[in-house]
C-alpha cells in the first residue's frame, strides 16, 4: 500500500520515508555529476532568436503566486495572511528579511515539526513564498 496523506499535501510517516529516499537518489546524482565532471550532463541548445522570449513576471505577480501558494499550503499551520493562529509555530511577519538561505532551507528541508516541502515545490515556487513573505524582490 502506498503513502497515505493526513493533510492535503502533507505526507505521513511512510510517505516522508520516500520523500526521504527520493532525496538522498537526487544527492547520490549531484555527487555521481561533481565526481564525473559537467561532461555527464548533456548539452542544451540555445533558443534560436527567431522563438518566443520567456516573459518575466514583475514583482507583483509573484507577491500574488506567493500569496496563493501560501494560502494553499502554509496557512493552516502559520494563519491566513500570516496572523500567527498561537499554535506555537513560528511567526512569518517577524522572519529576517536578510535570510532567505535559511527560509529555503527550512521550507525544502523541513524544521522542527514543519514537513519538508522540497519534493513538492520547486525553487521557483520557494522564491514565490518568500517574495509574498517578505515582500522582498527575488
Amino acid at each position: 500500500m502506498g503513502a497515505q496523506w493526513n493533510w492535503p499535501n502533507v505526507p505521513d510517516k511512510e510517505g516522508q520515508a520516500e520523500m526521504g529516499r527520493a532525496r538522498a537518489l537526487r544527492r547520490l546524482a549531484g555527487i555521481v555529476v561533481l565526481v564525473t565532471g559537467a561532461s555527464a550532463i548533456p548539452a542544451l541548445s540555445a533558443p534560436d532568436a527567431s522563438s518566443e522570449t520567456a516573459v518575466v513576471p514583475t514583482a507583483e505577480a509573484l507577491y500574488k503566486k506567493g500569496k496563493t501558494s501560501f494560502r494553499k499550503r502554509c496557512a493552516r499551520c502559520h494563519g491566513v495572511n500570516m496572523v500567527n493562529p498561537g499554535v506555537g509555530v513560528f511567526d512569518l511577519r517577524t522572519f529576517p528579511q536578510d535570510d532567505k538561505a535559511r527560509f529555503v532551507d527550512s521550507v525544502a528541508n523541513g524544521k522542527n515539526a514543519m514537513p519538508s516541502w522540497g519534493e513538492v515545490l520547486k525553487p521557483a515556487d520557494i522564491d514565490m513564498l518568500w517574495v509574498y513573505v517578505t515582500g522582498a524582490t527575488p
